[in-house]
């Protein structure tokens, strides 16, 4: 029975509409060799797990997961990484040491996305909270 359950909800879910909406802010400082680049991600869901897109040029695109779709600031091709879970206050941050080395300068741009279920009155619905597209550079 809990099984059974488990999978009405999780498809329930799905089903539902997705809510898309520039809902927070990203932050990128550092990218110079021989320092760290930091993205600090703040006002998104709290409690909920955070991706963050990368490439190299902005645009449009959107996502298509089965019923439920939102748009992305950037064009692909892009990568995905994980940003981790947020925190109570919807704050997450990723840092990455940049070898100090000679790098030859790379312009990205990077956008963060914030998954979460929301629930009441009807069937669940999932939330996407995606941030402002940030632009910085590594190398140099």
């Amino acid at each position: 029975m809990f099984k059974l359950l488990s999978r009405f909800a999780f498809c329930a879910a799905l089903a539902a509409p997705l809510s898309a909406q520039a809902c927070s802010d990203l932050d990128v400082t550092g990218g110079a060799p021989g320092t760290t680049l930091t993205f600090t991600l703040s006002g998104a869901t709290p409690l909920s797990p955070a991706l963050m897109v990368v490439g190299p040029t902005t645009g449009t695109t959107t996502i298509v997961l089965g019923p439920l779709s939102f748009e992305l600031g950037l064009a692909q091709p892009f990568a995905v990484l994980s940003l981790g879970m947020t925190d109570l206050t919807g704050a997450a941050s990723l840092a990455l040491p940049i070898p100090n080395a000679p790098l030859p300068p790379v312009a990205l741009n990077a956008q963060a996305v914030t998954l979460g279920f929301s629930f009441g009155g009807g069937p669940p619905g999932l939330t996407a909270c995606t941030s402002d597209v940030a632009a910085f550079t590594v190398g140099g």
